[in-house]
Formats: structure tokens, C-alpha cells, sequence
């Protein structure tokens, strides 16, 4: 113990307000010593100030944490934030807990907790650890080795953060949280303007569990891989949002909203809008053939991706969209401004890819993959090349799949207005129309006769528009 810890332990007395009675607030009631208490407690911060100065008769938040039990709560006095919203500055030091502990803020409007850019805010180590009504902001541990988690650091802790906002935290991994093999869990949470230099730039997860319930992931930066949320590569992570937003993150390689690698990912009631990769996967990337992407009500718009995947990219693994809205979305040169899908299963149903742009298919970029589309639309998608609604297996065999689908209106500058049917690939049209498509050639459907199989049952394909030869299906 050392001297500090023991000046508190034997000198300093801490107002207790016991969860089964509570004192009049107007009669001062005699404080006891800590080494008497049998129940769970609730301890009273007093101060802003970051001390621990025994005798003074205060009691700041870095001693509530050293003297409580586990299992009790911190509380602040009222009078702290009476006359407006107030910081905590630290120290220099981050605020370590390793013990159960519930810490309990006026609201994230209120009061700060500030790591003063010199330190991490809190690291919590094999605890169960509830944080509510704050704000955590000026973390930085750029310098500090590794340099994990400026705002927070979860060690196999379980984490639940309600109703915080988390800010302008500085990293190289995992810029606002740093999960190492816990589960967090946010709801009601901000997550802004948060930023790693390699990866996570709002929250990076190894191995464990991450879960989002109506929070707002926006405005944080990478300055590689995952703006706004990270797995890291090679383990397995769980992630999952509900009814949240990850929108305005960048990141300088790949996956500027989202980049997984092995595990799930689960999006219900999402949008996923307006994040930027420098090069793949500017809403979402996923990179692993043992990786499993699921969207359910979600809407996918305004991503931007320089290479490939605007919208959406999956590497081997699987993705299914159900009842999702995929808009807006841009990729460059390579492709896929909706959806690119390699080497994976792309499943569809009930969802709309429309207005999406990319050198190669508009809407999506199949490479080699095994896609089914039941009950979608795609429309307005354009494509620089080939590809203006979907542009199917570039490289090695694949086959696509729409039944009871519509393809309309969208455009190529090459073949295949409405698909673009690539060597080697299987295409097969059941219960669905395709009409007013436009491309060079083939403006609703692309077709290489040798190596490729193209299967028509029910369906409607009318009405296209070409500059030469057939404008409905193009055998080439």
C-alpha cells in the first residue's frame, strides 16, 4: 500500500449514503470508517480537482475509486455541475479499476472527464465496470508503446457505457476504446471525432464482444484500417449494432466505416452513410473467408471507396442483406460502388441497390462469388465500363442468381447495361424483368457464349438500349 493509498485508508472519512436509509440531508451525520462498512455503498465525489490529499474533507473522483469497495457506486455532488457543465482534468495518470465498480454521471452534457492529452482516462482490468452520464474526452497514449485505448482500455473486463459521449481520444489502435478480449457494451452512446494512427479510430476490438444499441459512431479516423470500428485480424470478434449510426468516419486504407476480419457482424436498424477508405470497403469491409456479415433494415448510402467497394466489400465470408436500402454509394476504379463481393456468398432479399457508381459495376461487383437475389431492385446504378447494374466473376468462376427481381435504368459506358456477364460465370434469370438499361453493348444483358451459361425461366428482358447489336442480350 503505499503512502498515499494509506493517508486515505486511515485519515480520510467518506460521507456514505446507504442504499437502505437515507440521512436528512439538513442534519450532518457522524461519517465512519471505512474499515466498518458491510454494506454496498454509494460514495459522493465533492471536488473537480484531480487529488489525493488526505484531511481535506473531500473526497475527488481518483480517491472514490482507490477506497470503494467493489460493487459500490460513485456519485457526484450536485453542487459540481450547479452552475454549468464542468471538467475533471487528470493528472497526467489514467484512473485504474480493477474491481466491480458503477460510476454514475449527472449526464455527458454536464461533466468531463479530460486525460488533458498526457494519459489515458480510465483502464479497467477484470472487472465488471458500468459508466453512465459522462464524457471522456483528451485521451492520448500516441506515445505510450503500443498505445491502445486513449479513452478507454477494457482488459478482459465486462464494460457497460451508457448515455457518454466519447471525444477527441488520440491512439494508434482503438483512438476512443481498445477491447482486449471483453465485451462492451454502449447504449445511447457518442463516439466522435475519435482517432487512431494505424487502426479503430473510434473503437477497436481484440477478440471479445462489442455491442452498439442506439449510438452514433461518427466523425473518427484511421489512419489505416477500420475509421470508425476495427476487429483485429486473425482472431475472432462478435459485433454487434442496433438502431445506431456509423456515419462521417475515413480511414486511410480500407473499411472507413467498419473493417471486421474473422467473426460476426450483425447491423439491424442501421445506416451506415457517408464514410471514406482511401482504397477498399468505404462504408464496410470484411476480409475473411471465416467472417459473417448480416444487415436487416439497414441503409447503406453516400460511401466512398478510391479502389473498390463504396458501399459495401466482403473478401471470401459471407454477406446477407435483408430488407436494406444500398444508395448513393461510390467506388473507383476497380469497383463495385454498391456491393463488391469476392470469393464469398452475397445473399439479397427484399433490398434496393440504386444510384451507386464505379468504374466497374455500379451496383455490384461480383468476383468469383456465389450471389442470390430474391426480391430486389436494382436501378439507376452506372458503371464507367462494364457492369452498369451488376458485372459478374472479373476473374475465375461465379454465378449470380435473381429471382422475382428488377433491373432498370441502369447504364454502362461498355457492356452490359443491366449485367455484364464475364467469362466463366453462370447467370440465371427466374420471375424477373429487365428493361431500359442502356450500354455500348449489351444494354441489358452482356453475354460471353464461350465458357459462360446463361439461363432465362419466366423472365422479362425488354426494352434496353444499345449502340450496336442487340440491345436486350448481347452474345458475344
Amino acid at each position: 500500500m503505499t503512502d498515499t493509498t494509506a493517508t486515505l485508508w486511515d485519515r480520510t472519512m467518506i460521507r456514505i449514503h446507504r442504499r437502505a436509509r437515507r440521512p436528512d440531508p439538513g442534519i450532518r451525520q457522524p461519517l465512519e470508517a471505512l474499515e466498518s462498512r458491510l454494506l454496498l455503498s454509494t460514495l459522493t465525489v465533492t471536488t473537480l480537482a484531480d487529488e489525493t490529499v488526505g484531511g481535506d474533507n473531500l473526497l475527488s473522483l481518483r480517491e472514490a475509486i482507490m477506497v470503494a469497495a467493489p460493487g459500490d457506486t460513485i456519485t457526484f455532488a450536485h453542487a459540481l455541475t450547479s452552475g454549468g457543465p464542468a471538467t475533471i482534468t487528470l493528472d497526467g495518470t489514467e484512473l485504474t479499476i480493477a474491481k466491480n465498480l458503477t460510476i454514475h454521471g449527472p449526464g455527458a452534457n454536464l461533466l468531463t472527464i479530460s486525460g488533458n492529452n498526457a494519459s489515458r482516462v480510465f483502464a479497467i482490468s477484470n472487472s465488471t465496470v458500468t459508466i453512465t452520464g459522462l464524457t471522456i474526452t483528451d485521451g492520448n497514449v500516441v506515445a505510450d508503446g503500443i498505445g491502445a485505448g486513449a479513452g478507454i482500455y477494457n482488459d478482459h473486463g465486462t464494460l457497460t457505457l451508457a448515455n457518454s459521449t466519447l471525444d477527441a481520444n488520440a491512439a494508434n489502435i482503438g483512438g476512443g476504446i481498445y477491447n482486449e478480449s471483453g465485451t462492451v457494451a454502449l447504449t445511447q452512446c457518442t463516439v466522435t471525432g475519435n482517432t487512431a494512427n494505424i487502426e479503430g479510430g473510434g473503437i477497436q476490438t481484440d477478440a471479445g464482444t462489442l455491442m452498439f444499441t442506439t449510438c452514433a459512431i461518427t466523425g473518427n479516423s484511421a489512419g489505416s484500417e477500420g475509421g470508425g470500428i476495427c476487429t483485429t485480424s486473425g482472431v475472432v470478434s462478435t459485433v454487434v449494432l442496433r438502431n445506431s449510426v456509423v456515419s462521417g468516419n475515413t480511414a486511410g486504407t480500407e473499411g472507413g466505416g467498419i473493417k471486421t476480419d474473422e467473426g460476426a457482424l450483425t447491423l439491424t436498424n442501421c445506416a451506415l452513410s457517408d464514410n471514406t477508405a482511401a482504397r477498399d470497403g468505404g462504408g464496410l469491409l470484411s476480409t475473411s473467408f471465416q467472417s459473417t456479415v448480416v444487415l436487416r433494415n439497414c441503409v447503406v448510402s453516400g460511401n466512398t471507396a478510391d479502389s473498390e467497394g463504396g458501399g459495401l466489400q466482403i473478401d471470401e465470408g459471407s454477406l446477407t442483406l435483408i430488407n436494406c436500402v444500398v444508395s448513393g454509394n461510390t467506388a473507383g476504379r476497380e469497383g463495385g460502388g454498391g456491393i463488391y463481393s469476392s470469393l464469398g456468398v452475397l445473399t439479397l432479399t427484399d433490398s434496393v441497390i440504386t444510384r451507386n457508381t464505379a468504374g466497374i459495376g455500379g451496383g455490384i461487383l461480383t468476383n468469383g462469388a456465389t450471389n442470390k437475389l430474391t426480391g430486389c431492385i436494382l436501378s439507376d446504378n452506372s458503371a464507367t465500363t462494364n457492369g452498369g447494374g451488376i458485372d459478374s466473376a472479373i476473374q475465375g468462376a461465379g454465378s449470380v442468381v435473381l429471382t422475382a427481381c428488377i433491373l432498370s435504368g441502369n447504364t454502362a459506358g461498355g457492356d452490359g447495361g443491366g449485367i455484364c456477364n464475364s467469362f466463366g460465370s453462370t447467370l440465371t434469370l427466374a420471375y424477373s424483368i429487365m428493361t431500359h438499361n442502356t450500354a455500348l453493348l449489351g444494354g441489358g444483358i452482356y453475354y460471353p457464349a464461350v465458357a459462360s451459361t446463361l439461363t432465362l425461366f419466366h423472365s422479362i428482358v425488354s426494352g434496353n438500349l444499345a449502340s450496336a447489336g442487340d440491345p436486350n442480350i448481347y452474345y458475344a
